[in-house]
Formats: C-alpha cells, structure tokens, sequence
C-alpha cells in the first residue's frame, strides 16, 4: 500500500509539475488597424488562415487577407447577424436572427492571369477556366 501511495505521489508531481513548464509566453506582432464602411456584426476567418470575413451592418461582407488588404465585398441579407466560413473557405453562412433563417452560399475564388505573350489556339479572348484539386496529393 505505502509503495502504491509513493507511486500516486510520484504520478502526480509528475503530472502538475509538467503543467507549469508547458506554459509559454503569448506574444503579439505587428498589427494593422484599418476604416470600415460600416459598423462590424461579426468577423469569421479560414481555417487556412488566408482570408478573414467582416460582416457589416446592412449585410456587408468585405473579404480580407491576413494582411490587411481588401480583396472584396459581397452582399448578403441586410438583416444578416452572424457569420461563419467552411474550413475549406468555399462556403460561408450567414444568420438573420429576426427572420429565423439559415443562408449557405458557396464562394468560388476568381483571378485574373495575364496571358499576354503566351502562345494559344482558338479566339485570343476566349473564358478560360482552371480548376485547382487541392485535395489529391
């Protein structure tokens, strides 16, 4: 009994001396303020890390990269409430709280490549569509 109880001891000490060491310091970087348009509801970001979301009052969605640069503004119902994102970052969802309603919308990332130069077959200003597969290795 009194070799089980040395043991529980050592366990133990083990157990919650680990657990102060393991606690780090947070520190905190650069950061960047900017003006909004309108009054903030709620704010969602990527799983990825990539893109953050701003609803705004009046139902607003401006589209941020981590950077702080505006990439775009979306809108949705002017009574919109809260926001989230997929963790893909290809759906987001919005809430009207006076409504009662659920909103799913799927976002599909469109880039301008400059092709001037590069050789082609068919119309020069022919729609080109790539499709990334992120998800095969």
């Amino acid at each position: 009994m009194k070799g089980m109880l040395t043991a529980l001891a050592v366990c133990l000490s083990l157990v919650l001396g680990s657990g102060t060491e393991s606690l780090g310091k947070v520190e905190m970087g650069p950061q960047k303020t900017g003006p909004l348009s309108r009054t903030p509801l709620d704010i969602a970001a990527s799983a990825d890390g990539k893109r953050i979301f701003v609803l705004q009052e009046g139902g607003g969605v401006q589209i941020y990269s981590v950077s702080g640069e505006l990439e775009d503004e979306l809108q949705v119902d002017a009574g919109s409430d809260r926001i989230a994102v997929s963790p893909q970052g290809n759906l987001m969802f919005w809430s009207n709280g006076g409504e009662k309603t659920l909103t799913l919308a799927t976002l599909d990332y469109v880039r301008e490549i400059n092709t001037v130069g590069s050789p082609y077959k068919g119309p020069a200003d022919a729609p080109v569509e790539v499709a990334v597969f992120s998800d095969f290795q």
